[in-house]
């Protein structure tokens, strides 16, 4: 399959090896922003008894990273549209190093919320600007694919952020592990202002680009600011409805993945952390896994509509079974994080999506409100997740003062996954225009 993948990326395209290159170089600070994304889910009890956390508090403190991070998308976009993702990551990187050795030091609720929210703002940058540079340096018809391969980078770091994380707050602390990650994205953003290039500069692939890029997205030349840049997107149905699709597509992941999954795990199995995060795994080796395959299928069968028809209703039967199904062996529960993987694993079709229905000129704009979209689900879930535990918490507290919820809290809190999988299914069947791939502007 990666040889398929690799022969097909490179296939006619000048300097392939140069264009695989530079993207993923732009796509390392996507892995860091999904390794600090998901810190939290492995330290919560150390915060929540270092700093005295409910679940509801702890979850609007997670958020605030969403909150910066779906602010700045527009503004991201633009930027990226003016200026070239150059600059951005190494501003990004560079800021979410700092902020991280920051959250490592604080001692305070107040701080280490700063420091989240901080990160969160860098982050925007992380996923735009790889996606960019797939626009400078690849023919349009191969986004859907790479987007998924940068998806299944992400996930690398997100993986890391698991169970190796895990290992390393239990042999070193949770304050060392931060201060050291931090210092590794100031490295990066080293590497990123030595090596990467905005766009090849020989004329030869720039004019071979150019007409890829007329042939299969076309252009709107009367687009010249930023105002109608982003008037173009929002006035537009069809964006409103893939950031939708986008939002049910990834709120699962937000809630499960990113925050709640590993404390989740710990109440339904009776497990340590480090064994609950090594669970939780395979939802990110899911989404690594089938991310470009799904991307690769939509390009190939030319339909975005039904991948995520099919994403989706695996969704629904995989959080049906969470939420229903109270002794499930080990075995048997990893095979359903794989399907809740999956599910996610139809991003990057949207992503493909939103680049079908507007023009180039506006394509950092219209990825950014994407992402925006879809990183909603961090902003609205995750602290609505955690208050609906505090509805339901029976009143336990730990030794340690730290509040106590029962497997039976997180199963009742747990329903939102699969709503969120329904409404996405019926987006998907009702409100979206399929493209088959082609461009569908006007």
């Amino acid at each position: 399959m990666i040889n398929t993948l690799t022969k097909t990326i490179t296939r006619k395209i000048p300097h392939p090896y140069i264009s695989v290159f530079m993207v993923g170089l732009g796509s390392l600070f996507y892995i860091y922003e999904f390794f600090i994304r998901v810190i939290p889910s492995v330290i919560t009890t150390e915060l929540m008894h270092e700093f005295s956390l409910n679940a509801s508090m702890l979850g609007f403190i997670s958020s605030l990273f969403y909150y910066a991070y779906t602010a700045m998308q527009i503004p991201s976009g633009l930027m990226c549209d003016r200026f070239g993702p150059k600059r951005l990551l190494i501003i990004g990187l560079f800021g979410c190093g700092l902020a991280t050795v920051f959250f490592g030091n604080t001692d305070s609720i107040s701080s280490i919320s700063i420091a989240r929210f901080f990160s969160g703002a860098m982050s925007a940058f992380a996923f735009i600007c790889p996606l960019v540079l797939t626009t400078n340096w690849f023919p349009s018809h191969y986004f859907a694919l790479i987007t998924g391969i940068i998806q299944t980078l992400g996930c690398l770091g997100a993986i890391f952020g698991g169970g190796p994380l895990a290992i390393l707050v239990v042999k070193y602390g949770w304050r060392s592990t931060l201060i050291h990650a931090g210092f590794i994205g100031i490295i990066l953003s080293l590497m990123i202002l030595f090596f990467l290039k905005n766009k090849p500069k020989d004329p030869e692939t720039q004019a071979w680009l150019k007409a890829c890029h007329a042939h299969t997205l076309g252009d709107d030349h009367r687009i010249t600011n930023e105002w109608q840049r982003l008037c173009k997107i929002i006035t537009k149905k069809q964006n409103w409805v893939i950031g939708f699709i986008g939002f049910c597509c990834w709120g699962p992941i937000a809630v499960f993945g990113e925050l709640w999954g590993v404390q989740s795990i710990t109440h339904m199995f009776q497990l340590s952390n480090e064994a609950a995060a090594t669970h939780l795994l395979w939802i990110w080796v899911s989404i690594a896994i089938m991310s470009p395959i799904v991307g690769w299928w939509s390009d190939h069968i030319k339909s975005r509509r039904i991948p995520l028809i099919i994403c989706f209703s695996v969704g629904i039967t995989a959080t049906l079974i969470l939420n229903m199904s109270h002794h499930l062996s080990p075995m048997f529960f990893d095979v359903v994080l794989f399907m809740l993987g999956t599910s996610a694993a139809s991003q990057p079709v949207t992503f493909g999506l939103i680049k079908d229905q507007n023009p180039i000129s506006v394509a950092g704009t219209a990825i950014s409100f994407n992402n925006m979209s879809v990183i909603f689900g961090g902003v609205l879930l995750q602290p609505l997740f955690g208050w609906i535990l505090d509805i339901f918490w029976t009143g336990q507290i730990s030794d340690k003062g730290v509040r106590l919820y029962s497997a039976v809290e997180y199963h009742d809190a747990m329903w939102i996954l699969p709503v969120c999988c329904i409404m996405g299914l019926f987006a998907s069947f009702f409100l979206l225009q399929e493209t088959h791939c082609k461009r569908h502007y006007h």
